[in-house]
């Protein structure tokens, strides 16, 4: 049986890429892709870490599986190793699932026990860290010193004390140690990962390959993604992982054909062009803004921010002038949102992500966005998004070929 994260041999957006994409970075299509991968029993893979991580992606684009949750409650937990155990639990959170009570608290249960294990992996142990975070209890000081045992002095960790590093065992931790409020070791960590990061931008769980791979890609950006770090700083890797999309929206591993490397590397990717990291579906983290009644942005937007090096969570950011990459203008307001419409692989932020209340509300700070927003945003929004705006604004839409 293969273990979903102990591998050792084995953008959104392209905005600053001049080459095409060979696929296109929509997490919904993503995810109905993964859908379509599941086996009649419910499973992904009959594997209870795959089938979880799955469910992790599905809810991260608030999409239910009924029936991958059923099966996962008729497993036997007694005999899952820690790793399978957390992520079941972090896609019970993911899932608004009460724990308690499924499968009688066996899962629960046996997590417990497994946590309290002298002898365990180091990157069992770190998924059992944030599995605590997510399910919101308290991480002990014995097991912050834990954590801190398992990095090496260059900031990398292995699945053992004394294995070779390895880029998602580091990547796990990495989340951990935000989730234990540990800094101290955090520099050094993100530092290997930049260390290792392979020529074409990306990072592969082959430390032997010069070409990265979508599954250790997806989880490094994740640890970034917790660590708050801008992807620009990292030199837009999301440019990277877009090219592993194919036109399906299924993330494809080295050939493609290992069918179960494709499924994990989409769910590891989805997450991320959410800017959703594991650690995203703890309880309270999703940003409250004070004294700004700017209404707040779906996370696909943060990664069209990260592009432009500008934050965007809120719609009082589009208010920021940025650089067009393409042909060195400025664009501010809703040029921003106009531009993202007409980029041939952000149109579906567009269509998915872009609501009324933030035209209606960007409006009312500057008069000329409802007169300047373009055509191709019109065409792009949802039919029920573009009937709240004003009626003038709609015929424009009508009336475009």
């Amino acid at each position: 049986m293969r273990y979903l994260l102990s591998i050792t041999l084995v953008a959104t957006i392209l905005l600053f890429s001049f080459t095409p994409a060979i696929g296109q970075a929509d997490p919904t299509l993503s995810a109905n892709w993964l859908n379509e991968q599941q086996a009649e029993n419910g499973s992904f893979g009959n594997e209870v870490g795959a089938t979880a991580f799955v469910l992790i992606a599905l809810s991260s684009v608030e999409k239910e599986n009924s029936a991958a949750l059923e099966w996962l409650s008729t497993q036997d937990f007694s005999t899952l190793a820690l790793d399978e155990l957390s992520l079941s639990l972090i896609a019970l959170v993911a899932t608004n699932t009460d724990i308690s009570s499924f499968a009688d608290g066996e899962l629960l249960a046996n997590y417990s026990e497994k946590m309290r294990a002298e002898d365990v992996r180091a990157d069992h142990f770190c998924l059992g860290l944030i599995a605590r975070f997510v399910m919101d209890i308290a991480i002990s000081q014995s097991q912050m010193d834990k954590l801190n045992s398992f990095f090496n002095e260059d900031g990398s960790v292995g699945i053992t004390t004394n294995a070779e590093a390895d880029v998602i065992t580091t990547s796990l931790c990495i989340q951990a140690l935000v989730a234990s409020e540990q800094s101290a070791l955090l520099p050094q960590a993100l530092a290997f990962l930049q260390s290792i990061q392979k020529p074409d931008g990306g990072w592969s769980i082959d430390p032997t390959e010069e070409v990265s791979d979508p599954l250790a890609t997806a989880f490094v950006m994740q640890a970034l993604i917790a660590s708050e770090e801008s992807f620009a700083d990292w030199g837009n890797p999301e440019r990277t992982l877009i090219e592993f999309a194919d036109a399906n929206g299924a993330f494809i591993f080295a050939d493609g054909r290992d069918e179960f490397f494709n499924v994990i590397s989409t769910a590891a990717a989805i997450p991320v062009f959410q800017g959703a990291s594991m650690l995203s579906f703890a309880p309270n983290t999703t940003e409250v803004l004070s004294g700004s009644d700017a209404p707040t942005l779906n996370a696909n937007w943060k990664l069209v921010g990260d592009g432009f090096q500008i934050e965007l969570d809120t719609a009082d950011d589009f208010f920021t002038t940025v650089v067009d990459p393409f042909t060195g203008e400025e664009l501010y307001g809703i040029e921003i949102i106009n531009w993202t419409a007409e980029y041939p692989y952000t149109g579906y932020i567009i269509e998915q992500y872009l609501t009324a209340d933030i035209i209606l509300w960007m409006a009312e700070q500057d008069a000329s966005v409802l007169e300047n927003i373009s055509a191709a945003t019109l065409l792009k929004m949802s039919e029920e998004e573009l009937a709240k705006l004003p009626a003038e604004v709609q015929q424009r839409a009508t009336n475009s070929d």
